[in-house]
This record gives structure tokens, C-alpha cells and sequence, in this order.
């Protein structure tokens, strides 16, 4: 019988070593060493049979597949208790690739500004389409890498088909598609360069090389088409456990829903 594939296994075998810089080496250090003898361990023995088993450490890493494994289900469970009853939009809002070299400087202010403008877009179209003119649900992550595991940056969100209103009546949206994917691409464009302008003036862009290189950037950006992607909507029954588990381990989970506090699930 073939051995089960494991990210352990993966790593061993095909580990660019050379590509790669010292943190992620450390991750993937840990990784190929979770739950073996390079994490020391502990032996056990039965007073009966004299049976001995050695059981070893986990690495504890947030990106560790076996040891965040039961809070990966807890946090998909968690979520799967909070759907409505509703059908669920799926949008996706993607990071251009020009600002790749900044996530490798700055990962903290590119994630917290991508969040705010993905947010900020989502809830100004839930406030002001005619049809709704509420605050909407979301739960959003973070995904940093591609389906070839080159940087692709972009945010997942699951949101309810429908808004609370300032009345706190729930109003359904009317159409098989939430907003206009062009008009959300714009507005979200235009949220992220003005928060980036605004963390680069506050001095938390400082490792990009200059003031001009951040300008010239920006303004090209402002040129750019950004990808936004909506799906057709799902009914809670169709959102697959599979999907909503991996979320955790892939990324920054983050929950937004009407009267609550943003709240980062495990990872």
C-alpha cells in the first residue's frame, strides 16, 4: 500500500531549499519535523506487558496542517453554526502582483490595508445600492499564495445574500448577482491606494526605497485594471466543510457581521 501523501511528505521531497528565505525555511523546518524525533518526545510504557511507544512533540506551527488540525474544524464549525438561511455570495478580491515586492517588505500594513478597503468597498455598496441600503455580513481570508504556490494575494469572502437594516429588518438582495464587479473593482482600487498613501505618509512604508518609487507606484496602480471575481450564489447547504476548513490554515481568517467586533479565527 502507497504511504499517505502529507505535507511532510511533499516537503522532503521537493523542498526548494535555495529559493527560499531564512523565516520560511524555519516554517518548513518545522513542518517536515512535526511529530518526529527532531522535536524530541516522550516514552511511554505499560506496567503490564512492558510495551513500550514513543509519542513525539508537534511543531505547534500556525501553518502546520497535523497540529492545527482540531482548530481548523473547531473555527469551520463555528462558522457553519453562524450561516443564515440564505443564499451566499462568494467574492474574491485580489492584491495586484505590482505590490508583491511591498507584501515581501511590509506583510502587516499590506494585509491590514487590504482587509479595510475590502471591507470599506463591500459595506459602502451594501449601504448605498438602492435595493439594500444596509450593513452586510461577511466572513473574509486571506490566501497568500496561488495554486502554484507563487505570491498571489487575494481574500476570500462568503457573504449573506441580503442586509440589516438600520431598523434591524433583514432585506434580501433582489438579483442573482450581488454589485457590479466592475464598479466594486474601482471603488476597491481607488480604497486601497488611498490607504497605502496614507500608511506610506505616516512613515509604515519606510522600507520601500523612497518617497517617488511609493508615488510612481500608486499612480501606475490607479492605471491598472484590479481583479475582482463574484460567483453565482450557494444556499448554506452547498458551502462544503472542505472548503471553509482549510480556510484557517491558509491564511488570516477574519469574521465582519452586523452590531459585531471584527474577530481573527485560529492562525
Amino acid at each position: 500500500m502507497a504511504s499517505a501523501l502529507t505535507v511532510q511528505t511533499i516537503l522532503d521531497q521537493f523542498l526548494p531549499e535555495k529559493s527560499l528565505d531564512g523565516h520560511r525555511l524555519k516554517v518548513c523546518a518545522r513542518l517536515t519535523g512535526c511529530r518526529t524525533a527532531r522535536m524530541g518526545g516522550m516514552e511511554m510504557r505499560c506496567d503490564h506487558c512492558k510495551t513500550r511507544s514513543v509519542c513525539y512533540y508537534g511543531c505547534r506551527d500556525r501553518h502546520c496542517p497535523q497540529c492545527q488540525g482540531r482548530a481548523s474544524q473547531r473555527w469551520s464549525d463555528r462558522q457553519r453554526a453562524l450561516l443564515l438561511p440564505v443564499p451566499y455570495f462568494h467574492v474574491v478580491f485580489t492584491l495586484p502582483h505590482t505590490l508583491n515586492g511591498w507584501v515581501q517588505l511590509h506583510p502587516e500594513v499590506l494585509y491590514r490595508c487590504l482587509f479595510q478597503a475590502v471591507w470599506n468597498t463591500l459595506n459602502q455598496f451594501g449601504r448605498n445600492t438602492r435595493h439594500l441600503r444596509g450593513e452586510l455580513g461577511m466572513t473574509a481570508v486571506l490566501h497568500t499564495w496561488g495554486q502554484n504556490l507563487s505570491r498571489h494575494v487575494h481574500v476570500h469572502c462568503l457573504i449573506p445574500g441580503g442586509v440589516l437594516t438600520d431598523s434591524g429588518q433583514w432585506r434580501k438582495a433582489k438579483s442573482d448577482y450581488l454589485f457590479p464587479v466592475r464598479a466594486l473593482s474601482r471603488r476597491f482600487r481607488g480604497r486601497m491606494v488611498s490607504l497605502l498613501r496614507v500608511s506610506a505618509n505616516a512613515g509604515e512604508l519606510n522600507r520601500v526605497t523612497s518617497s517617488g518609487e511609493t508615488d510612481g507606484v500608486l499612480n501606475g496602480l490607479m492605471q491598472q485594471e484590479v481583479s475582482v471575481h463574484s460567483k453565482t450564489p450557494c444556499h448554506p447547504f452547498e458551502i462544503r466543510p472542505t472548503v471553509t476548513s482549510q480556510f484557517p490554515t491558509r491564511g488570516y481568517p477574519h469574521e465582519k457581521a452586523p452590531h459585531t467586533q471584527t474577530v481573527a479565527g485560529p492562525g
